[in-house]
């Protein structure tokens, strides 16, 4: 019992507020290609970047379920989501491949934050 309170304190933390990954460097071609999705497949995978559950979805299985015990990475596949959503290439290109825009604060603000859950816009108050 000690030992897990421990283990948690630790976690957290670490974890608290620090994003572990911004980007996955695996190659989910690769994976979609073993696993042949179809419409009727559910897949779940640790959220990480979340870029793998991003490709994944490529392949329009029935779910994508992303799960990460730093809630801080599911915010990241959230913002993820709502960009794709509201910026065209260009703009998404900018943020997440340059990794700066500064254009960011007022599209952020303006665009992106509306389509955020509200569990992952309390993690975003310094980005805009």
């Amino acid at each position: 019992m000690v030992l897990n309170w421990i283990g948690e304190k630790c976690f957290q933390s670490i974890h608290r507020s620090n994003l572990v990954y911004n980007t996955c460097w695996e190659d989910p071609r690769l994976d979609r290609e073993a696993m042949k999705l179809k419409s009727d497949d559910r897949v779940m995978l640790i959220t990480s970047a979340g870029c793998n559950a991003l490709d994944y979805v490529l392949d329009e299985p029935a779910s994508v379920f992303a799960v990460d015990m730093n809630p801080l990475q599911n915010a990241l596949l959230d913002l993820k989501i709502a960009c794709v959503k509201t910026l065209d290439f260009p703009e998404f290109f900018a943020v997440f491949g340059k990794g700066q825009s500064a254009q960011w604060s007022e599209m952020y603000r303006k665009r992106v934050r509306p389509f955020l859950p509200n569990a992952s816009q309390c993690f975003s108050n310094d980005l805009g």
